[in-house]
């Protein structure tokens, strides 16, 4: 597991080899952004996390305090020069503060960078017949963007060799999350979730060779017998496994989540077969479950939660937002209500920080909860 533990800085373990076996190295902060395109063009995605920034006060000269942390973090770090890095930044309309990175970056952390790629993909809120064309003819463009970028075409068959190679990331990132969702566990919750943050940050190639050590290391592991509770963890981004340490310090197994960092990224496959753009289209704005959409995505996230509760044997939910995240506040209250009048499931529900500094009144109504539901 070693190997795939993604040390909690921005300087991942891979780093240096990536900017030696790609030439561009580009940044982006929500999983909307088709990796595969990226990678079709010769280019290394990396999701770009904050959790280096002890504060945001280069941020905050720039936007209100009153943005996401998480936004926040990530421009600041971003204004210290330690993404310098990159030669590229891929942007979507997810929210308000995630789409203002494209102006921000272009006037204040890049202005002087006349190589450096500027990369927006507009995402409509709905789904339609409309918006699918829209979605698929807005790849288009992108992929031309890229191919003047790198100097040279993007075929089908690149992207198709793509999209397989990162369903083969996705079926192996699906079979650990299936050994930490046992009844007796053979991985834990932060043992999954650095993998999968491993997948956003190191070469695709690395992340295939040491996960596939690591999911034959973990089969024949002893597994966890006892633990006071099995948990589901939904809500805003997460991009630390830090945050799992309060549940394993309790002895509660998070048996699953619905997090955009976790399972969201592994629970499905792009189809493979017939136009590729289309399949991307499909994968990353028909199929998404972000509370960014205003169509029938919350009836589809109650459901899927649901049925999780029910398939994994689940003694409650816990929602969580970072302070700010307007989406997830309003999906979590709606959330909350439905799963306990309607479905009698124990929730809880907490708002907390993006960097770690109300840790102790965290772990306080945490194990308020888990004395309530535990075994």
């Amino acid at each position: 597991m070693e190997s795939l533990v993604i040390k909690e800085d921005l300087m991942t373990n891979y780093l240096e080899e990536a900017k030696q076996k790609y030439k561009h190295l580009f940044g982006y902060v929500c999983t909307s952004v088709p990796l595969e395109l990226l990678d079709a063009a010769g280019i290394m995605p990396i999701r770009l996390r904050g959790i280096e920034a002890l504060d945001t006060s280069l941020a905050d000269s720039v936007v209100s305090k009153y943005n996401c942390p998480y936004i926040r973090c990530v421009l600041n770090i971003a204004l210290e020069g330690k993404f310098d890095y990159l030669s590229g930044l891929v942007v979507t309309n997810n929210c308000d503060h995630a789409r203002r990175q494209y102006d921000i970056w272009s006037y204040k952390v890049v202005k002087d960078r006349k190589d450096f790629f500027l990369g927006y993909i507009s995402t409509p809120h709905k789904v339609s017949d409309h918006a699918k064309k829209w979605m698929r003819d807005e790849y288009e463009l992108f992929k031309k963007k890229l191919e003047e970028f790198v100097g040279h075409k993007i075929t089908e068959e690149q992207i198709k060799a793509s999209i397989k190679k990162f369903n083969a990331a996705r079926s192996i990132l699906w079979k650990l999350q299936e050994l930490r969702s046992e009844e007796k566990p053979r991985l834990t919750a932060k043992e999954f979730y650095s993998a999968s943050i491993a997948y956003t940050q190191i070469p695709i190639e690395k992340f295939l060779e040491h996960a596939s050590d690591l999911l034959e290391s973990a089969q024949t592991r002893k597994p966890i017998e006892k633990y006071r509770s099995r948990l589901m963890l939904a809500g805003s981004v997460i991009d630390s496994s830090q945050f799992f340490d309060i549940f394993e310090e309790y002895n509660s197994n998070v048996a699953m989540d619905e997090l955009c960092f976790g399972v969201r990224t592994c629970d499905r496959l792009i189809d493979e077969t017939g136009d590729p753009l289309k399949a991307l289209s499909k994968f990353y704005f028909e199929e998404c479950k972000c509370p960014k959409m205003m169509d029938d995505t919350f009836q589809r996230r109650l459901v899927d939660i649901k049925q999780n509760v029910e398939k994994y044997k689940l003694d409650g939910v816990v929602l969580q937002r970072i302070e700010f995240c307007d989406l997830h506040g309003i999906a979590n209250a709606m959330l909350k209500h439905k799963l306990e009048e309607d479905y009698k499931i124990p929730v809880l529900s907490i708002d907390k920080e993006y960097l770690s500094g109300d840790i102790a009144r965290l772990k306080t109504r945490i194990e308020a909860f888990l004395e309530r539901i535990e075994r």
